[in-house]
């Protein structure tokens, strides 16, 4: 999933909310394919007991990224056995 390509994107996971993406990969900023425009993007986690977890994540990516997880909120993020 690509939050930002090729222009500005912004996802919230807010009150309480659980999202699964642990079979998948999480790009904050991209550039849509063979273009040369990047976006921008942001990812949201906020509040008590809310938690995202993702696969592979990436923080600006060929754009500009930014995460934030603030006021309780929880982030998973699966390790790669390669590394």
């Amino acid at each position: 999933m690509t939050i930002g390509s090729s222009g500005t994107g912004t996802m919230n996971v807010q009150n309480g909310a659980f999202i699964d993406l642990s079979g998948n990969g999480v790009t904050l900023g991209d550039e849509e394919d063979n273009t040369d425009t990047t976006g921008d993007g942001t990812l949201n986690v906020t509040g008590a007991d809310t938690v995202l977890k993702t696969g592979d994540l990436t923080v600006g990516g060929k754009g500009t990224g930014e995460l934030n997880v603030t006021d309780g909120a929880g982030g998973c993020l699966r390790r790669r056995s390669d590394r």
